[in-house]
């Protein structure tokens, strides 16, 4: 299979196309070697990342669908002989699992001559030097479906792991292939050389200008990758009058009943914020709500343990503890994966505004 590049032009902005030290047998991934500490300070043993292997075809994964401007990060160990390494593979975001390189529209190589370029129309760009050794290869995609360009920034994890990004390209254009492209909603991978392997970890996806907003009786929901282990949700959300009846929660499939929901926030009809702790509603904190007030809530949660944590901040106040370490509602207790975010509103009159969400794994 070849990936239909005109050609890889090197632009200046990370130095030159050489390794930066030399090839190894590759990075053990982190579902071979790590633990994941939780936010519950929970310590969580799984599987964390997504594997491609040369000769094992395509391998896609779900994110959420997103037809406006979002961000996507991931963590890449990578394994290929020789200096510079001799491998050649893809990284990519589609709408609908990708079977081909033309099914991707923004897309970070890794090329055989030990550079990370990334897509631009009808050629690959960049030139950031890898190796195999040390430390994943970090990168962000800060994508705009509107406009069909992106932002790819790119570092490697090794010695200084609190380094900064670095920009590897610049409102660059999705593949021409993909230039119309209405959505995306998928990871595609894919080698095309004999030898090596990428894993993927440490997903990390934002969308800061997407908003729901759910009027009474009405359920809404926003649908990311199955989890079951350890996540992190984050998002505003803002009820339009005070008090009211509403709540937000995470579920295995879409919400259609409260008994629905695992962890759970409500904008209660007493006017404070509370969660849900198995049987009951409570808070560690007293904390009302206003009108019209965007909060910041944090949702720390460790489905293997059904339990999970809130932390709720506004503008110019410091973040506020919840609830710790609460149980999941009864009725989830034993729910497999978690997949969805869900919202909806008791009261009338009342609407319920969830914004910018944010999904770390």
């Amino acid at each position: 299979m070849r990936r239909g590049a005109v050609g890889l032009v090197s632009v200046g902005l990370l130095g030159g196309l050489s390794a930066c030290g030399p090839g190894g047998a590759g990075d053990a991934p982190p579902e071979q070697t790590a633990q994941i500490t939780s936010a519950l300070g929970t310590v969580v043993s799984g599987s964390v990342c997504n594997a491609v292997d040369a000769g094992g075809g395509w391998v896609n994964t779900f994110m959420p669908q997103s037809d406006g401007t979002f961000s996507v990060e991931l963590d890449n160990y990578i394994s290929a002989p020789g200096t510079p390494p001799q491998l050649d593979a893809v990284i990519g975001l589609s709408n609908g699992p990708a079977g081909a390189f033309t099914d991707m529209g923004p897309i970070v190589l890794f090329a055989p001559n030990g550079g990370i370029y990334a897509r631009n129309g009808d050629q690959y760009e960049g030139g950031f030097p890898y190796t195999t050794g040390v430390g994943p290869f970090l990168f962000r995609l800060d994508v705009n479906l509107a406009t069909h360009h992106y932002d790819v920034w790119v570092k490697h994890n090794d010695s200084s792991p609190a380094k900064p990004f670095e920009l590897l390209g610049s409102n660059f254009a999705f593949r021409t292939e993909q230039g119309a492209v209405t959505r995306l909603d998928n990871i595609g991978r894919f080698i095309d050389s004999a030898q090596g392997s990428v894993h993927t970890c440490e997903f990390k996806y934002s969308s800061p200008a997407a908003c729901h907003s759910s009027q009474a009786g009405s359920w809404l929901s926003q649908a990311f990758p199955a989890q079951t282990g350890v996540l992190r949700l984050e998002f505003d959300a803002t009820a339009s009058a005070s008090p009211m009846d509403a709540v937000i929660g995470a579920s295995n499939g879409e919400p259609s009943a409260f008994s629905s929901l695992g962890p759970i926030v409500r904008f209660n009809p007493s006017g404070n914020l509370d969660a849900r702790n198995g049987a009951v509603y409570a808070a560690d904190s007293e904390l009302p709500y206003t009108a019209g007030v965007a909060y910041h809530i944090v949702l720390d949660i460790d489905r293997a343990s059904a339990s999970y944590s809130v932390t709720v901040s506004s503008a110019g106040q410091a973040p506020v503890v919840l609830a710790q370490d609460y149980a999941f509602r009864t009725e989830q207790a034993q729910v497999p994966s978690l997949d969805h975010l869900g919202q909806f509103v008791d009261s009338t009159p009342g609407t319920l505004s969830v914004c910018s969400l944010t999904i770390d794994y």
